[in-house]
């Protein structure tokens, strides 16, 4: 409050101070932030004043609508309690499903997680890294629909199949996620997701893996050896899961080269409202260019840079990065 004073002149020329106060009660919006301040100035005076007993239909309007700003007040303090809350298990959710990576000794991985700021939620986008029982280094990055605590609840659905199946049994990355989305139509999991799935197979006596992968409508991995050379696997994509039918799927095959290192990432990386998704792509590529001798840690920074301070979408990016010799662990991937 803000108490003010003024003056009236009365009949006999003499002036009568009156006292007023200002009320700036703050408003916010879904997200916790200031959206708009509502003003209201009324008078006060410390000297009893006669009154009558019946209201002006000005003074009836302004104590209606004083009466219901506070009732608004009330009620949007409730609501940001209430998407406060939402967030917060939403985030812890996310954050259970997020779980430690791997360290396997000839190969470095590391992953980023950036919830869409302009929402200040966490979703649907997830990372997974699993050594199965024969060595191999199973990777994926999905990406279900939607924004909030049932989008998180769905992925972690998808993960925990995709997890589940693959350490079942041994099979090619394309028939691991056709089994899962045969499962997801049995259990009539109603969400639609993309996803890229990969097996890193062991390194050959000359430090060669074989890469074999399957993509379910996602964006493309990208690989940059150890001399700066970049690729985009760039290869037939297959529906989506949750389409509602059953295609089939199919795998694709790269070879990895010591000391190269394969990247993954979610849409929220490349698209933009005011870009198109070619021009997100190019600036990734730029950030790979220019930085794809840095550690591990340290171009995963770069690439995520891309995004700005506010991405429009949440962003999973996530890198293996191959040893240069067998069995030892790469200089820069501390």
């Amino acid at each position: 409050m803000c108490p003010a004073s003024g003056g009236k002149a009365s009949s006999s020329g003499s002036f009568i101070i009156r006292h007023f106060t200002a009320i700036n009660i703050p408003v916010f919006d879904n997200g916790g932030r200031l959206a708009w301040i509502l003003n209201s100035v009324e008078e006060v005076d410390d000297t009893p004043r006669l009154k009558t007993a019946t209201l002006s239909q000005e003074e009836t309007t302004a104590s209606q609508s004083y009466t219901r700003t506070r009732e608004l007040v009330r009620l949007n303090r409730e609501l940001v309690l209430q998407a406060g809350h939402d967030r917060e298990v939403s985030r812890i959710l996310q954050e259970a499903m997020l779980t430690e990576l791997p360290e396997p000794d000839d190969l470095h991985i590391l992953a980023r997680y950036v919830p869409n700021t302009e929402a200040d939620q966490v979703g649907g986008d997830w990372y997974d890294a699993v050594e199965l029982p024969s060595g191999v280094i199973m990777v994926a990055v999905g990406d279900v629909v939607g924004h909030d605590i049932n989008a998180a609840a769905s992925m972690g659905q998808v993960r925990g199949l995709l997890r589940a199946l693959a350490w079942d049994r041994q099979e090619p990355p394309s028939e691991l996620l056709a089994r899962v989305e045969r499962v997801m139509a049995g259990l009539k999991l109603d969400t639609l997701a993309t996803a890229v799935l990969g097996h890193i197979g062991r390194p050959d006596s000359e430090g060669i893996r074989r890469f074999r992968w399957t993509n379910a409508g996602h964006p493309l991995p990208i690989l940059v050896s150890m001399d700066g050379t970049i690729e985009v696997l760039d290869t037939r994509n297959d529906p989506p899961l949750g389409t509602g039918f059953l295609p089939s799927r199919h795998d694709h095959f790269h070879l990895l080269n010591p000391g190269s290192t394969l990247i993954f990432y979610t849409d929220g990386l490349i698209e933009r409202r005011n870009q198109s998704r070619d021009k997100g792509m190019d600036k990734v590529v730029d950030a790979i260019h220019w930085n794809y001798q840095l550690p591990l840690n340290r171009l995963l920074d770069q690439i995520i840079n891309v995004a700005g301070n506010a991405p429009d979408d949440d962003i999973a990016v996530l890198a293996i990065r191959m040893s240069p010799i067998s069995n030892q662990q790469h200089p820069n991937s501390q």
